[in-house]
């Protein structure tokens, strides 16, 4: 997936200028309007519009243009129905139906003056009210406009930059691979997602919480056997660990019954969205992202994690804090436990599939999150979801590494983490409740990090090459005679780059049999060229303000979960580039042996999706690059062959088959 597949869209605004900015206008205007602006989803919206931006339907400038104006009339309607009504306006609809609302924007107006107004626009809950208690509070309608159009200047480009560069970046991915687009997608949603469910649950919780003990506690007081089990685990002055041991103990037998139980009822299901996942995230291959995924994934092994127990314990060791030692010690206890039932008691279902079963996914919530705890406990304010948001994250990724890799089934992994979530909530709630004098956050953060830094380090500069061979996927080779290669057997290799699973997005319409090192130097001397390689010095040419395609690196793209090994470019004399990739493709040929290759050879284009930033992208045009390369083939042998069943309305059809001569051919 890339912004392409919005083309209908993106061709309707282009053709459509003015509406779209209509409608740009109107949005603002709505997001900005009072109370209204309450209903109206600003910062999604607006980031779509800079998504929009960056896949050339809107213009950067003219949009910001409508998206300010809108901002103003927004402000500047809101603050003539405050200066008008004063304070009868708290009687008529629907502002009578907020009046903690109005409350609230009094108290932040009276607190920050005019800048309330600057500020207003970035505050969430108060955004829609500000310009009207502004009116009603009789600030100066000149100073109001002052500041309402100084706002609506840092607002626009706040609101819409961050779309932008999203959607450049993704233009930027999908010219690698648009099955790296859609993974930077899912793994960015993901990951927002995480962080947005864990600061809406600590806000419903936080105020809550010691009420909601309070009252399991009352309620253990009317039951004899759970009572004490509740009062060992969340009463001060009794000892825990009793009631821990068992409560681990139930845990771990549940998770064992629930898992037997619902294998045998729900298998079929289960597998179903095992096999969907895995053949989803499997499409999603690229060697770019591999390298990260196995960085992550060994994250979570037990040699990276268990130096990191290790040094935890010894400092709380050395500074006397046997209690959150003791409870370091329960949890690691309980996900080793826990991890060898789970591994005993899921099925893994037989071929070629994961074998994992979350253990490196269950250590690692328990262990982070019990820390989580501990840090929190000692930060005061409204920062202390940060570190439960920080070791959600962390705790995502590796779920989403071990998917991606095919390490462990999604069924597997979401057990072990539900069941390693419910154990850190028991211990996390006895801990709170036994410790009156919390660790140090900051000490206990730094020596976590400092301890994962040095244990990882170590573990990959040995495994690290290993294990990314290892989770590399397995291409097999197939052999194919060389003359019935070149008679027919072309059919065989695939018509179109393999990106995404059913996308046809490129044909490839050149296949070559031999040494690349012929062909290139083939090609370099019919004016063909390297463009320059891939490296950060040169991608600062991307920024120059008019640069020349000539000047640019080209990204490399993937077919099939490889990276091209060939590109040339070469211009055509108008103005125009072309760019020549190949890719190893899983046959070699016989009689004489060859290694065969697949390509493309399409247009470039310069593109900004950026201000100050431009990039080549491969363009649609694939018919008029193949005959400038057929005029660039000399002495090598060649010929062209029609694919009639996949016309379309770029493409003919016709693929350019290639091979070195043979000793009768050069006589």
């Amino acid at each position: 997936m890339d912004l392409a597949t919005l083309k209908p869209m993106i061709d309707w605004i282009s053709a459509n200028p003015t509406w779209a900015g209509l409608a740009v206008f109107v949005i603002s205007l709505s997001e900005s309007l009072a109370i209204v602006g309450l209903f109206v989803p600003g910062v999604a919206v607006m980031f779509g519009i800079g998504a929009l931006i960056a896949a050339g339907a809107l213009d950067l400038w003219a949009t910001l243009a409508w998206a300010v104006a809108g901002a103003i009339v927004g402000d500047g309607l809101s603050y003539w129905l405050g200066y008008h009504y004063k304070d009868a306006l708290r009687e008529h609809w629907p502002f009578r139906r907020y009046p903690a609302l109005m409350a609230r924007g009094e108290v932040f107006f009276e607190r920050h003056g005019g800048k309330s107004v600057i500020f207003g626009r970035f505050v969430g809950p108060v955004r829609p009210v500000i310009p009207v208690v502004a009116g009603m509070l009789g600030m100066p309608p000149a100073r109001f406009l002052l500041v309402n159009v100084i706002s609506a200047l840092a607002w626009a480009p706040a609101y819409t930059l961050p779309g932008v560069v999203f959607g450049a970046s993704l233009n930027v991915a999908s010219e690698v691979a648009s099955r790296l687009a859609m993974l930077l997608l899912t793994v960015l949603l993901s990951l927002w997602l995480t962080v947005w469910l864990i600061y809406r649950i600590y806000r419903l919780l936080a105020p809550r919480a010691s009420a909601i003990m309070d009252r399991l506690l009352a309620w253990g007081d009317e039951h004899r056997y759970a009572g004490k089990l509740v009062s060992s685990v969340l009463d001060p002055e009794q000892p825990e660990w009793r009631g821990l041991a068992v409560l681990a103990g139930l845990l771990v037998s549940l998770a064992l019954a629930l898992i037997t139980v619902g294998r045998e009822l729900f298998d079929s299901y289960l597998m179903t969205a095992d096999i969907t996942v895995f053949n989803f995230m499997q499409g999603l291959r690229v060697p770019w992202a591999d390298r990260i995924m196995v960085f992550l994934a060994e994250l979570s092994h037990s040699p990276v994690t268990l130096p990191v127990i290790a040094a935890v314990m010894i400092w709380l060791a050395w500074r006397h804090r046997w209690i959150a030692l003791l409870h370091v010690a329960g949890a690691t206890a309980f996900a080793l436990i826990l991890t060898l039932s789970l591994g005993w008691s899921m099925a893994v279902p037989p071929g070629d599939a994961p074998t994992g079963t979350g253990g490196g996914i269950v250590i690692n919530t328990v262990l982070y999150g019990l820390l989580a705890v501990m840090v929190a406990h000692g930060m005061r304010g409204k920062w202390r979801w940060l570190p439960y948001g920080a070791t959600g994250l962390f705790v995502v990724s590796l779920i989403l590494a071990q998917l991606y890799l095919g390490i462990t089934w999604v069924s597997n992994a979401l057990i072990g983490w539900l069941l390693a979530l419910l154990w850190v909530v028991v211990l996390g709630a006895a801990y709170r409740r036994h410790t009156a004098v919390p660790v140090v956050p900051r000490h206990l953060t730094l020596l976590t990090l400092a301890a994962l830094l040095i244990s990882a380090s170590a573990y990959m500069s040995s495994h690290y090459q290993q294990d990314l061979i290892h989770h590399t996927p397995p291409h097999t080779l197939q052999t194919l005679d060389t003359q019935a290669w070149w008679e027919n057997d072309w059919r065989t290799l695939p018509a179109y780059r393999l990106d995404l699973e059913g996308h046809s997005k490129q044909p490839l319409s050149v296949q070559w049999a031999g040494p690349l090192e012929t062909l290139a130097a083939q090609l370099v001397s019919q004016g063909w060229r390297h463009p320059p390689a891939l490296s950060s010095t040169a991608l600062l040419h991307w920024l120059l303000p008019s640069p020349s395609l000539a000047e640019l690196p080209l990204l490399p793209q993937v077919h099939d979960g490889r990276h091209d090994s060939l590109r040339l470019v070469r211009g055509t004399g108008n103005g125009q580039w072309v760019v020549l990739r190949l890719w190893r493709s899983d046959f070699v040929l016989q009689q004489p042996h060859n290694p065969l290759w697949v390509g493309t050879v399409t247009t470039l284009r310069a593109a900004s999706p950026l201000p100050l930033f431009t990039m080549p992208l491969t363009g649609d045009e694939f018919n008029t690059p193949l005959n400038l390369l057929e005029t660039s083939l000399g002495d090598l042998s060649w010929r062209f062959a029609q694919r009639s069943d996949e016309l379309d309305t770029n493409w003919n059809g016709a693929l350019l088959l290639i091979r070195a001569p043979s000793p009768a051919e050069k006589l």
